[in-house]
């Protein structure tokens, strides 16, 4: 039976905690290494903020803003962190879900960009977002990665 994108539920998103995120992106981001590597710099500072998504009382994404400087980028004051979707649920607007909640957020706060630094599977998803490459691919936990910002309030 062929899945219908129609019937999908949208995922409820908001401000959630470190305890709760921590699990979902250390399975999704950190599998086959300690619970230890899913915990980042500025993760327990308390001006940082994580999010989740949930459907059906189950969370299924999350992601981290950290507040970050890049010099590559101009007036961005945070960084995006961890962002982690459960694989059943990917390709169904949950990442798109936590990207709009935190732009809006910051953009209502005043703040004019933000980054993050992407593996390059993600780098196409990032992409449709509105979100543009900065400087060169590099390599972070073992993998591809390339510096992606996006300008709040633009598409």
């Amino acid at each position: 039976m062929a899945l219908n994108p129609a019937s999908w539920e949208s995922p409820r998103v908001g401000p959630s905690s470190l305890e709760l995120v921590r699990p979902l992106r250390h399975r999704v981001l950190r599998a086959g290494q300690p619970f230890e590597a899913s915990l980042f710099a500025g993760d327990e500072l308390p001006d940082s903020r994580h999010l989740a998504a949930w459907m059906a009382g189950r969370l299924i994404g999350c992601c981290t803003l950290i507040r970050a400087e890049h010099p590559g980028v101009p007036q961005a004051r945070w960084q995006l962190r961890g962002m982690a979707v459960e694989p059943e649920h990917r390709s169904r607007g949950v990442g798109r879900a936590l990207l709009r909640w935190i732009e809006s957020d910051l953009g209502r706060q005043g703040e004019l960009s933000l980054w993050c630094n992407a593996r390059l599977t993600a780098r196409a998803f990032y992409a449709r977002e509105g979100w543009r490459e900065v400087g060169e691919v590099f390599e972070a936990v073992g993998l591809p990665h390339i510096v992606m910002a996006r300008l709040l309030g633009r598409t």
